[in-house]
């Protein structure tokens, strides 16, 4: 789905990751756009998304450093991990970035889960 606002980014990316959207998104500090939430799961196992929309398509797909350095610190503070999700007008995909370091557990993780059983 392509987005046409920043909202609709912030929807596409929490119904697509199954987040929770955070009330009053932009106005509250360091609180992300969406937050993982489960019953069944450690807060580490889940994450923490901030959504950047712009109209000015280059050649190129980037954020702010800051903006990157901001989600993690309140993520890592409530115990997820930090996502960036990017989107610039004309684009057909919307971009996910993550460190190494958290893409590594996950991908392992995901390796682990779905091996199959030796017999």
């Amino acid at each position: 789905m392509i987005p046409k606002d920043w909202k609709h980014l912030e929807n596409i990316v929490n119904k697509s990751l199954n987040l929770s959207e955070t009330k009053g998104s932009g106005n509250v500090h360091n609180d992300g756009d969406g937050k993982g939430w489960s019953r069944n799961h450690q807060s580490y196992d889940l994450l923490m998304a901030e959504c950047k929309f712009t109209k000015n398509n280059t050649k190129s797909v980037s954020f702010k450093k800051d903006d990157f350095q901001k989600n993690e610190s309140s993520a890592r503070r409530f115990g997820r991990k930090p996502i960036m999700a990017t989107y610039q007008e004309g684009d057909q995909d919307v971009f996910i970035h993550i460190t190494l370091r958290d893409f590594a557990m996950i991908y392992k993780n995901h390796l682990e889960h779905t091996k199959e059983e030796e017999e």
